[in-house]
């Protein structure tokens, strides 16, 4: 991996914002609850994880100060400082992404050089429950671009807490969990 962002580096640019991430995601779904039924009947997973994308970002532009939102090549970002951008993505349950990626999105998520974009590059991650109709946790990661290992750290920001991951920390920033990968 190139030279990325730690997770004490993403802590301390992230952790003033981290609970109007979690209002923003929470607010999305509950916007997404409150369509019609037949919206939900009719749009497939993957229309309902852009929706609900859309809706994170639109309550994020509300919620978050200082934070400079923008779009290149389809690729939403949030820009955290001069040296942190942000994506939000929908996890499946392996902390893994759910969209067939393209040629910009495996650049992203592989820490390789993009212009315009500095090299830490994280996901802000969230998962729905079985009903997709409450949302079960979020994250801050560092993408690896790793199928078999698809995070350099995972930083838990809501949701119980979640078993093993290489770096796995509380809301507060504790280190609650961290195993070497070889």
């Amino acid at each position: 991996m190139n030279n990325s962002i730690t997770l004490n580096q993403a802590r301390t640019l992230i952790n003033p914002s981290v609970e109007a991430l979690r209002s923003s995601c929470s607010q999305a779904v509950d916007e997404w609850n409150r369509a019609s039924p037949v919206m939900h009947a009719a749009l497939r997973s993957s229309a309902r994880a852009h929706v609900l994308n859309n809706l994170i970002y639109h309550f994020a532009a509300q919620n978050l100060d200082g934070v400079v939102f923008g779009e290149e090549k389809f690729q939403r970002y949030m820009r955290f400082g001069d040296f942190l951008v942000v994506r939000v993505k929908l996890f499946d349950a392996a902390m893994r992404t759910r969209n067939y990626p393209t040629r910009q999105a495996k650049r992203w998520i592989g820490q390789n050089p993009l212009p315009n974009f500095p090299v830490g590059r994280l996901h802000f991650g969230y998962r729905l429950d079985p009903t997709a109709s409450a949302l079960q946790d979020a994250f801050i990661t560092l993408p690896t671009g790793n199928r078999f290992s698809p995070n350099e750290w995972v930083w838990q920001i809501m949701g119980e807490s979640i078993e093993a991951f290489p770096v796995r920390t509380n809301f507060f920033g504790d280190e609650i969990f961290r195993s070497e990968v070889a």
